[in-house]
């Protein structure tokens, strides 16, 4: 009985003194503890799928850049790394070298004007010997889209230094060539990496602004355009044969100009007086210039011509400023304070057809959006306007509109559904949108939970996926509101089928609406409670192959494997 009792006391005391240290061990959580936690972010592969890069950054404070070479093992990490990115030939990796956080923190303590500030730099990095190389005071980089061994990255100007534009430069890692130029404003250079073009100042008692253009293959620099005039919106085109750019003069008159190859200097396209613009509209300084994947379009924006400010002949003391409101204001007045600086910029969709040499206005005040393939391009386009629906969508989750087809060629609309409300929520999943060949308008309906598809030459829209027996809405929604879709694949080549998803499988569609929807996952997703999604392998690229083989993601939900 003796040695039970000291048994008991014993287990009594080691039971005590556990439980104190459990106790003891229990630290509150404070803001410091979040300093601590780190989160891992922009991981990417290189296209060769040899090396891979991450970024392990803290709450507050100096993270680092990770790089690793999957076939050698070998991995170098830099301290305050970021936004990598690998070139499409896998032989260097570029990232900017964000300055110490103490020392911002400090410079913002005392005052110092953006200039002054430290400032990033420039890192890169030769594969496979991870050679180093760095540029100081970088504000950006650009490492084309396509196969080629070049970065060009734009500096930023020294405090002392009161001429326009800082210096650029494209470099040869590999070689450790480089080019170089200075008082460059701005500069745009071309996916396949043929063609850079940037503006270049030169101040003396008027500051002159040149466009230039240096052929990456042949290294010839060349002067094609001159002006007094602001520029604005520089942009080449995909196969670096074209270039677009915008002129903006002290009276507010805005001139499209462009440039192919086989001309010595720019000439201008559109201006206020070109056939198709809307009377008394200009073109916006507002709107980025963008060529279409094959070249033959050019989309810019336009807009009303800004009223002329009268004299001003009051003193500040002698101004007042007000806000006027109604109760019944499409928006309500918070959301129009909000949105008054993107008001004043609002630019209206309109395309060029460079082969044709003409404009067609696209979107207006009455369907002021419009949303553009421009990789791949029909003859039609999606517009659509919030503008009747103001007011519910103040009061309501998920925005109504009224969907358009419009006609690139002639900018004529067709209204093709009436106060659609495709996604409630944030996840845009059920939004209408044009198929990749641009055949077909598709999108979900929330009164019978059900996708629509509608023929661009048709009148009538068709049922696709009632025969489907399974919910193709959000099942675990639990809101007082109606829940989202899960949302599209893919399409397959030539707009065959389109894939969509239910909360476990694929579902192969025919947009037609002639063939029965067919289960590309076979049920088994739904059987065994694994989720699966498609996993695009080139992003560049909208379509499947109707022979290729697809990549799937898969999560079981009960072991959340």
């Amino acid at each position: 009985m003796r040695i039970q009792k000291h048994a008991l006391f014993t287990l009594l005391c080691l039971f005590s003194s556990l439980t104190g240290v459990l106790w003891a061990e229990k630290t509150p959580l404070h803001h410091d503890v979040y300093e601590s936690w780190n989160t891992l972010s922009r991981q990417q592969l290189s296209d060769n799928g040899r090396f891979v890069s991450w970024e392990v950054n803290p709450q507050r404070g100096d993270g680092w850049l990770y790089i690793k070479d999957l076939q050698s093992g070998r991995k170098d990490s830099i301290p305050r790394g970021s936004h990598a990115r690998f070139s499409s030939t896998s032989d260097f990796i570029a990232f900017f070298v964000e300055p110490e956080a103490a020392a911002v923190r400090q410079g913002k303590m005392d005052d110092l004007s953006r200039l002054e500030m430290p400032q990033r730099n420039l890192g890169v990095i030769t594969l496979p010997d991870f050679n180093y190389q760095a540029a100081a005071r970088v504000q950006s980089f650009v490492i084309p889209e396509e196969q080629t061994e070049h970065i060009i990255y734009h500096g930023i100007r020294l405090p002392e230094d009161t001429l326009a534009g800082s210096s650029l430069h494209m470099l040869n890692p590999v070689t450790s060539e480089t080019w170089s130029w200075e008082r460059v404003t701005d500069f745009s250079v071309s996916e396949n990496g043929h063609l850079l073009a940037f503006v270049q100042a030169e101040q003396n008692s008027d500051t002159v602004y040149r466009i230039q253009t240096f052929n990456t293959i042949t290294q010839n620099n060349t002067t094609i355009y001159e002006t007094r005039d602001e520029i604005k919106g520089l942009q080449t085109d995909h196969q670096g044969i074209q270039l677009a750019f915008i002129t903006h003069d002290d009276n507010d008159t805005a001139i499209l100009y462009h440039w192919q190859e086989s001309q010595e200097s720019a000439r201008s396209i559109v201006d206020p007086h070109t056939a198709g613009m809307p009377n008394d509209w200009v073109v916006s300084i507002h709107a980025q210039p963008e060529f279409s994947e094959e070249g033959n379009h050019l989309f810019f924006g336009t807009a009303p011509r800004p009223l002329p400010v009268p004299a001003d002949t009051l003193l500040p003391e002698e101004k007042h400023s007000v806000d006027v409101w109604h109760y019944r204001d499409p928006l309500i007045q918070p959301m129009q304070l909000v949105r008054l600086s993107d008001e004043k910029k609002r630019s209206y969709q309109a395309v060029y057809h460079i082969d044709e040499g003409r404009m067609v206005q696209l979107a207006d005040t009455d369907m002021p959006e419009i949303v553009i393939d421009k990789k791949g391009l029909g003859r039609y386009a999606m517009g659509y306007s919030l503008l009747p629906y103001l007011i519910r969508n103040s009061f309501e989750s998920g925005d109504y509109r009224d969907v358009y087809l419009v006609d690139l060629t002639d900018g004529s609309r067709k209204l093709v559904v009436e106060k659609h409300r495709g996604s409630v929520h944030l996840s845009r999943s059920g939004d209408a949108r044009l198929s990749p060949g641009g055949n077909y308008l598709v999108y979900y309906e929330q009164s019978d939970r059900n996708w629509y598809s509608r023929p661009v030459t048709g009148s009538e829209p068709v049922n696709l996926t009632s025969a489907i027996p399974v919910p193709l809405y959000d099942e675990l929604h639990d809101a007082p509101s109606e829940p989202d879709p899960y949302g599209i694949a893919g399409w397959i080549e030539e707009d065959l089928f389109v894939l969509i998803y239910d909360r476990f499988d694929i579902w192969k569609v025919d947009p037609k609406g002639e063939e029965k929807p067919v289960s590309l996952t076979n049920g088994y997703g739904r059987a065994n409670q694994i989720r699966f999604r498609y996993v695009n392998l080139n992003p560049d690229e909208p379509l499947i192959g109707r022979r290729e083989q697809i990549t799937l993601s898969a999560f079981a939900e009960r072991t959340k494997q």
